[in-house]
């Protein structure tokens, strides 16, 4: 099964819509290998896709929207280091894999759950 995490959020469509979160993982694929020639379909037990966003940063402590608590008195302050994020997939995927390897000078916190 190939790896598609979302924010954490696949398991909750897949709960919800599991033959739309299948048939959604499926067209990924196919354009992956139309498009870029990856050829991941038939790769999909090895092939891990991380789709990200920094659009409803809802992870970690909500700031709010007062303009002392943004960024810049502009932007939603940022809660979540995406480092995090793909380190976590990156040990769930790769045992063994070295962080800091990926991501120098990182470490990685406490797990957020998200694999």
């Amino acid at each position: 099964m190939t790896s598609a995490v979302a924010a954490g959020t696949k398991s909750m469509m897949a709960a919800s819509a599991p033959n739309k979160v299948n048939e959604d993982e499926e067209r990924l694929l196919r354009l992956l290998d139309q498009q870029f020639g990856l050829q991941v379909a038939s790769q999909h037990q090895r092939t891990t896709i991380v789709i990200m966003s920094e659009f409803g940063r809802c992870h970690g402590v909500w700031p709010g929207l007062a303009n002392d608590k943004l960024d810049e008195h502009a932007d939603l302050a940022i809660t979540t280091d995406y480092r995090q994020v793909l380190s976590e997939v990156l040990l769930a995927r790769m045992r063994g894999a070295e962080v800091s390897n990926v991501f120098p000078g990182f470490t990685p916190g406490a797990p957020l759950g998200l694999v």
